[in-house]
């Protein structure tokens, strides 16, 4: 089983993932505008593996809190109330919900 930093961890990429995918921007596009300092390619790998597992490691890429951040403002959302969301989230899955 996960640990429950993990799940929300994960779920809070899962609602990111959600919202922008609602807003209509492909992938390629939204980490491009998430880490515009980076070449495209490397932005879109960076994305990718935080929403899937790593070929390295078999484990997503972990979500640092300035990650965390930039995700949720170019989305032009509170980062604090996509936390509550995911730690809601991850309570669900943790319970079996």
């Amino acid at each position: 089983m996960k640990d429950f930093a993990d799940l929300i961890m994960e779920s809070f990429v899962e609602i990111i993932d959600s919202i922008a995918t609602q807003n209509n921007i492909k992938k390629g596009e939204f980490a491009v505008k998430v880490w515009p300092e980076m070449p495209p390619k490397v932005a879109e790998r960076r994305w990718l593996f935080m929403r899937k597992k790593s070929y390295d490691t078999g484990h997503p890429q972990g979500v640092t809190l300035a990650d965390a951040y930039r995700l949720a403002k170019t989305l032009d959302q509170d980062l604090a109330y996509i936390l509550l969301k995911a730690t809601a989230k991850a309570e669900e899955k943790r319970n079996g919900c």
